[in-house]
């Protein structure tokens, strides 16, 4: 789990234990993923996502990420202001900044339903890795439909990078997991 927000790191502000309670996490965490101090962060302040992570869902892939295990993508959303069914959301990159998959609740029809100021939601997306071996780029976000126009309240492009290994080799930057049959019909 990673920690974020601009007071974090400032000393005897509010969220100095977060702040602490980050760098506790990623000296214990067992998957091996990075806040990207470069990340790319704007919205219009309504929204804010104040944790992020990623967890293994396999006793086999605990210290990598490793291609066809399960693992959750989740953040935390504090809303500043009231809304309804704000949509929440994430992409992958590669390193030469490709999209190359991603979702979100308003795809998926997984509606959040109306938020108050103050209220904290937790998002969380599950799937298998899929993805061959290599560095990628994780991002997330919360946005909406204000008066029919799309609003971003807060996105954050590029927040974690991690790297996906595989002791199966294949073409592309995606495995969809083919079997092969061959059959001999003549001869």
């Amino acid at each position: 789990r990673a920690e974020v927000g601009e007071d974090a790191a400032q000393p005897g502000s509010k969220d100095n234990s977060s702040a602490n309670q980050l760098k506790v996490h990623m000296q214990e965490s067992e998957l091996a993923y990075q806040l990207n101090p470069n990340e790319n962060r704007y919205g219009d302040g309504s929204a804010e996502i104040i944790e992020i992570g990623i967890d293994s869902l396999s006793d086999e892939a605990k210290y990598s990420f490793i291609h066809g295990e399960r693992y959750r993508f989740w953040f935390k959303t504090r809303f500043n202001a009231d809304m309804n069914d704000p949509i929440t959301a994430f992409t992958i990159k590669d390193v030469k900044g490709f999209d190359i998959t991603g979702t979100n609740t308003l795809f998926k029809d997984v509606s959040i339903g109306k938020v108050k100021k103050g209220d904290i939601i937790l998002t969380e997306f599950v799937q298998r890795m899929m993805l061959n071996p290599g560095g990628y780029l994780l991002s997330f976000g919360c946005a909406g439909l204000v008066n029919g126009e799309y609003k971003v309240h807060d996105r954050r492009y590029d927040v974690i990078t991690f790297e996906v290994v595989s002791d199966k080799s294949s073409v592309g930057v995606f495995d969809l997991d083919s079997t092969i049959k061959v059959s001999r019909l003549e001869g």
